[in-house]
């Protein structure tokens, strides 16, 4: 239990010092014509579509349905894919995906909520996610 709570706690740190850095770096991220990438911070995400398979860093169950996902990078493959970022839930849109092709990658950082795979086929990895994240970084792939 020990080992537990100390991993926790390390992890936690580098939650925490990786979060003001990507909130520094993100005027570099919107910059006009270099990239599409964007940054949000203590956001809600509902998001449901098919997935590449990628690794998760740490997956804690908090009671019956909650999830505790420290790191996810997110391969979302389009055009079946519905996610929406608010302030707050059920509040302002700070996102909505627009995209029609492609692949593009969201990393998740600090979440708290519902992640299931419902709808997953042998072919095809689903995620459905609903919560509170600490940090979102949305990457766009080709653009």
């Amino acid at each position: 239990m020990k080992k537990i709570l100390i991993a926790i706690f390390l992890c936690s740190i580098l939650i925490f010092t990786c979060i003001p850095t990507l909130q520094a770096l993100q005027p570099i991220f919107k910059k006009p014509g270099e990239n599409n990438n964007e940054v949000f911070s203590n956001c809600y995400i509902v998001s449901s579509g098919d997935i590449t398979f990628t690794f998760q860093l740490t997956d804690f169950r908090i009671g019956l349905q909650r999830e505790l996902i420290l790191y996810w990078p997110i391969i979302f493959n389009e055009p079946d894919v519905e996610v929406a970022i608010y302030a707050k839930k059920g509040g302002e849109v700070l996102w909505q995906n627009n995209v029609d092709e492609d692949q593009w990658v969201l990393h998740l950082i600090g979440f708290r909520g519902i992640y299931n795979n419902d709808g997953s086929t042998m072919e095809n990895l689903r995620a459905n996610l609903d919560g509170k994240a600490a940090c979102i970084l949305i990457e766009m792939e080709g653009k």
